[in-house]
């Protein structure tokens, strides 16, 4: 049957820079999907230098009527020009998008349909998501997954979300995972609350909480795509292995939480004030100074809900900063058979 003239249901969204080293292996996964319905691929390359663009047409050439390429001849993100809404979405058809960046890329051939499935019988569902394996740059998988415990699928309302991520400070979902209503996606864009107006990278938090206060999320215990760390270009390697970038996303967070407890009238403060402890915490590992926590009532709280080992950990950089690295193998192994 010719699915051409058919309505398109998803639409994949991928962004590309110098990604020659994996882009095959993300448009792979993605033409490599058995979906009941027709869906399209929309590719955006911001300029690069790398051979990325010639692998892209390779793709374009073979599957015409499955992919839309953005070629940019001046690189935007060196501009500050942010391509989603003025560049990507105009393309957009389908009335569900999937993302999934050049570096990262998908592991079942039924994602769209499950995702697809899941989101047609959970009407109350802004988005789904699923469970995401971390790679080396290599390729080579790790241990570790998104989420790094066991959940069942289920439906997640708002205080369940905020418990886990923002509560427990257990990161859900990476964005390899992301299946949503396509509409929901345009006006998070088009009207952006104060909570996702972040810099320094900082998207898929807003959005699931943007979407979270419109909906449930649903989510798959099936892993179906993995997230490659520190590759080129990305979000590790740029924000996180870099002190001074790293504490500004830190600072973005703690406004983040700020501005989402005014937006929803403080009601959901109680989530957000653990989150907050977790972020100061990080920035006291990275600074060195932990002192001012110690008279945080915030942390006062949180020190009687959290394990004598981690609050161990706390005492060494503090008190024993020399002995932390040692303390720091001894930490993940105990965690490792615990």
């Amino acid at each position: 049957m010719d699915d051409r003239n058919q309505e398109i249901i998803v639409s994949v969204w991928c962004k590309t820079y110098n990604h020659a080293k994996y882009i095959r292996h993300a448009l792979d996964g993605f033409v490599k999907q058995i979906f009941s319905h027709p869906y399209e691929i929309i590719v955006h390359d911001d300029c690069s230098q790398d051979g990325t663009q010639d692998i892209i047409g390779e793709y374009q050439a073979k599957y015409p009527d499955l992919f839309k390429v953005i070629y940019q001849e001046e690189n935007k993100y060196s501009q500050g020009i942010k391509v989603n809404l003025p560049y990507m979405m105009p393309l957009v058809k389908g009335k569900y998008l999937a993302f999934c960046e050049g570096d990262d890329y998908w592991t079942d051939e039924y994602k769209l349909q499950k995702q697809f499935d899941a989101m047609e019988s959970h009407k109350d569902c802004s988005i789904c998501i699923h469970k995401v394996r971390l790679v080396e740059e290599s390729g080579q998988r790790t241990e570790h997954s998104y989420p790094d415990f066991e959940m069942t699928s289920r439906e997640l309302r708002i205080e369940d979300y905020l418990q886990l991520e923002y509560g427990e400070y257990k990161y859900l979902a990476q964005t390899s995972s992301f299946f949503l209503l396509s509409s929901r996606y345009r006006d998070f864009l088009e009207n952006k609350p104060a909570y996702g107006r972040l810099e320094m990278g900082i998207g898929d938090l807003p959005l699931k909480l943007y979407l979270i206060t419109l909906g449930n999320m649903y989510y798959l215990q099936d892993e179906m795509s993995c997230y490659r760390t520190e590759s080129i270009g990305s979000f590790t390697s740029r924000y996180l292995k870099n002190k001074a970038n790293y504490l500004k996303t830190r600072e973005q967070l703690l406004i983040m939480a700020d501005k989402f407890n005014e937006h929803t009238k403080q009601k959901y403060k109680e989530y957000m004030k653990q989150y907050v402890v977790h972020v100061n915490l990080q920035i006291a590992y990275a600074t060195g100074n932990f002192r001012p926590l110690l008279y945080d009532k915030a942390f006062q709280e949180w020190r009687k809900q959290t394990s004598n080992l981690s609050l161990l950990r706390i005492w060494f950089r503090i008190y024993m900063p020399f002995l932390d690295k040692c303390f720091d193998v001894l930490y993940k192994i105990t965690k490792k058979y615990t």
